[in-house]
């Protein structure tokens, strides 16, 4: 019932803060058939849409969280390589990336579509490579950052529809 896509670099739009800006890889939350099967499961409380719209708000936070935590403990093990006077080391392929500029992690974000939607991705006016990073190009293998993210974060997502269809309400 609950549908999480991961989507893949392409040039699509969404609405942030009332300007339009290009976002890449992103994975999208959608709890809207939920509400509908809530009232066919037995013992169900009555759910409200405020209460999948907590669960889905909640896990979009949790992802977005996880990915900017997996990016600024990693700890790479690449080459080291020099900018002016600055060393950096890079990550090795199949590691998140290492932290350089920031922007990346910057721009990480959720982003809400409507009640019971969430899409969680970097937005591409921060951090136009984040798609590439995830996803990799034919010249660079891939640093994944969202997909082991959603992974690491699964079980918490239905926990929290768990407790809003037993409860009625979001646990902590």
């Amino acid at each position: 019932c609950i549908r999480y896509l991961f989507r893949k670099p392409r040039n699509w739009r969404v609405r942030h803060g009332g300007n339009f800006v290009m976002q890449n890889t992103s994975v999208k939350v959608d709890a809207r058939e939920v509400n509908s099967l809530a009232d066919k499961i037995v013992g169900a409380s009555k759910i409200t849409e405020k209460n999948l719209d907590t669960a889905v708000k909640k896990f979009a936070f949790l992802i977005a969280s996880t990915a900017v935590h997996r990016i600024q403990k990693s700890k790479p093990s690449g080459r080291v390589y020099r900018r002016r006077s600055v060393s950096h080391r890079a990550s090795a392929p199949g590691e998140s990336p290492s932290t350089d500029t920031g922007r990346l992690v910057s721009s990480i974000r959720p982003i809400f579509k409507g009640s019971m939607q969430a899409e969680v991705g970097s937005l591409d006016n921060i951090a136009k490579y984040g798609g590439w990073l995830e996803e990799g190009t034919k010249y660079m293998a891939a640093r994944p950052w969202l997909a082991p993210s959603l992974k690491e974060n699964e079980a918490a997502l239905n926990k929290y529809v768990t407790t809003a269809i037993k409860t009625g309400g979001i646990a902590d």
